[in-house]
């Protein structure tokens, strides 16, 4: 059961306890007041309402009322009740003070879902119904319930049930204002949390974002075995670029150079901007030669496109290394760095791949793992 069910069950349950000593004091007045009590439909009414009652309340409760405008279908339930209530009129009109005042009673059940238009509405039911009611009994006792007399009462109870409309109305105003702030600040949130992840010139994931799913592939190498490529991609001659078309244009270099590698990797990989023109693939799964592979692919895109509004031609400069098992992330990126570095310093334009200098192999990874897990056992058996 989700929050908002919760909260509509229990708003519900309070006024279906309401209309439950309303139904129990109208049956004791009834039979107090009544000089010869026939309390069947009296009976049959209030035993119809309570089925119906439990229909709407196990709707909602099921979940079958979440696509309605108003799930808590609270106009329902008051109606429901209101027709209830002048049902009950028609049967012990002597009891009629009892329910004109549980008409107001049951009103502030809506107040913080009905709209001011349903409060209108609702009103306008209540009095139509309780002038219908009257008509009937005036038509049957026409010299005890004057006509004058009851459009007075009921005039009197449409007024004061427009009272309800207008607080209504003014908390519908106030429901609106918090509801348009609350989104204002949980957009403003997730703008926050998109900051704290992402480069705002690239929309690429920032460093801070790297260095964690970084950590996190490592686990899962380590655990699994799974290898991981780690690359550097640096822009070569990009200074020139700011120097002599502006930094706008070095702008859109960078955020479409950031667009075509996003387009260029699997949505399993992670593209981040790691500083300046540098950029950073975490190519999950992927061995140093499958990742070769990928970044010659991605390296003649870049060849091939014109970049900014100047048409610019462009080249990068790669350093890419595969992690070696046990290895901490310092290590794999230093190691991708000094290679980018090595690229450049070969006359850039160019991929530059490499291990670490020492690299184990798959069995002996294995046999790390199956060691690890040993001495973990070994460890849990002692404590």
């Amino acid at each position: 059961m989700t929050s908002l069910q919760r909260d509509i069950l229990r708003r519900h349950g309070l006024a279906s306890i309401c209309a439950l000593l309303f139904n129990l004091l109208f049956i004791l007045s009834y039979h107090w007041q009544s000089p010869d009590p026939r309390p069947d439909a009296l009976y049959g009414m209030s035993l119809l309402y309570w089925l119906v009652q439990l229909g709407m309340l196990f709707w909602v409760v099921d979940g079958r009322s979440r696509h309605y405008r108003d799930p808590s279908m609270s106009l329902t339930f008051l109606a429901w009740g209101i027709t209830f209530i002048s049902a009950s009129l028609a049967v012990a009109p002597e009891n009629r003070t009892l329910v004109l005042m549980t008409y107001l009673t049951i009103m502030p059940y809506g107040i913080f879902r009905l709209t001011w238009k349903g409060f209108v509405l609702l009103a306008l039911y209540t009095v139509l119904t309780y002038s219908m009611v009257m008509l009937l009994l005036h038509w049957q006792q026409p010299e005890v319930w004057l006509r004058s007399k009851e459009l007075l009462v009921a005039l009197t109870l449409l007024l004061s049930l427009l009272t309800y409309a207008v607080l209504g109305r003014e908390v519908a105003v106030l429901r609106a204002a918090y509801r348009r702030k609350n989104q204002e600040l949980r957009r403003a949130m997730q703008r926050i949390e998109e900051l704290a992840v992402t480069d705002e010139l690239t929309s690429l994931y920032n460093r801070r974002y790297l260095l964690q799913m970084l950590e996190q592939q490592q686990a899962l190498a380590n655990r699994e075995g799974l290898p991981f490529a780690l690359a550097f991609i640096d822009i070569d001659h990009f200074k020139p670029i700011n120097d002599q078309y502006g930094h706008s244009a070095g702008d859109q270099v960078l955020a479409e150079l950031a667009k075509l590698l996003q387009q260029s990797v699997r949505q399993v990989d992670v593209v981040a901007r790691y500083g300046g023109e540098e950029f950073v693939l975490l190519l999950n799964g992927q061995t140093l030669e499958a990742a070769k592979h990928s970044l010659q692919r991605i390296c003649q895109q870049v060849r091939n496109q014109r970049f900014s509004a100047w048409n610019l031609p462009l080249t990068v400069s790669v350093g890419v290394t595969e992690y070696c098992y046990g290895e901490d992330s310092d290590s794999v990126l230093n190691r991708a760095d000094m290679l980018l570095y090595e690229a450049k310093g070969n006359g850039r334009n160019r991929i530059v791949a490499g291990l670490a200098p020492v690299q184990l192999t798959l069995d002996e990874q294995s046999e790390a793992l199956a060691c690890s897990a040993e001495a973990a056992g070994a460890a849990g058996q002692s404590s």
